[in-house]
């Protein structure tokens, strides 16, 4: 597949298009993805099914728990799986796009530069990834998750539809040529900000959601479970915020009027999302007896 979409690239850019350093490997590296995009997604999606109905529902959780999980009704035990299922999938995805993070934004890498020293693994291959693995994971909770509220339903959709749109319009980039390679680059590292920053507080309100049910029982436990999951959420939303900012300011003139709005609205989205988990913990933080549902 790699060598058809390097012959691909070759026949469509010009010959001073193909001198340059970066546009001909990125064209390759986003057609190439872009091919394994939908058996990815497929593939991790039925991990995650296997994962939660063999792994975690019959034995996992059962050993770790014990009583407090079997007593739990069927609903109660679902809701435990996809937690669980949750931190697993977004840790995962964090694991993988911490680097390409790193050395894109604080580096000035490229995203065709290699993962690995002396591997043909890309920080590109590596983000597409930690992508996929959030977005399966986003579907498998629409799904299966009944108690998903309104706003982290939208959520859910833009990133994925966000996620999936990206691929089929960097395909295009060698019609369309410099300005939408540097528009699809410069879309990529909002993408990429949005994937880096979002894992770490979905991890946390897990945590948070488990230990409210298992271990962290008394009212000043609670308290303090509460207190440090609000400071957490508003750090990282504000954190988010400011970074989206930092990284749009620097490639505004390469978007497009759609990009901007479509970064946007998103952003808006994203942000009335986060601080809805933000309101959850202080409300629960002021009121220690009523535990969250």
């Amino acid at each position: 597949m790699e060598r058809l979409n390097s012959a691909g690239c070759n026949s469509v850019l010009s010959d001073n298009e193909l001198e340059n350093n970066s546009w001909f490997p990125f064209c390759v590296t986003a057609t190439t993805l872009s091919s394994y995009s939908g058996i990815l997604l497929s593939l991790l999606f039925i991990f995650y099914v296997l994962l939660n109905r063999f792994v975690f529902r019959r034995f996992l959780l059962v050993y770790v728990y014990g009583e407090h999980y079997s007593s739990l009704q069927p609903s109660g035990q679902r809701m435990f799986c996809l937690r669980h299922l949750g931190i697993l999938a977004r840790t995962i995805s964090l694991l993988c796009v911490i680097k390409p993070a790193v050395m894109l934004v604080l580096f000035n890498s490229r995203w065709t530069d290699s993962y690995f020293r002396n591997y043909s693994i890309t920080l590109g291959d590596m983000a597409f990834l930690s992508a996929s693995f959030t977005s399966a994971f986003h579907i498998f909770e629409l799904i299966f998750d009944d108690q998903l509220k309104p706003i982290l339903i939208a959520h859910h959709l833009g990133a994925i539809v966000l996620v999936q749109a990206f691929l089929p319009t960097a395909v295009n980039l060698p019609a369309t040529r410099v300005i939408e390679l540097n528009r699809t680059i410069a879309m990529a590292n909002i993408l990429l900000c949005w994937g880096t920053l979002d894992a770490p507080l979905v991890i946390a309100s897990y945590v948070i959601w488990i230990l409210q049910r298992t271990w962290v029982r008394s009212d000043t436990g609670l308290r303090k479970l509460y207190s440090s999951g609000f400071y957490f959420t508003a750090f990282s939303t504000f954190f988010e915020v400011s970074a989206v900012i930092y990284i749009g300011a620097r490639h505004w003139s390469q978007f497009s009027a759609l990009q901007a709005l479509t970064i946007s609205c998103l952003q808006v989205l994203f942000t009335s999302a986060k601080t809805k988990v933000c309101n959850h913990m202080w409300m629960a933080y002021t009121s220690p007896l009523k535990k969250s549902s």
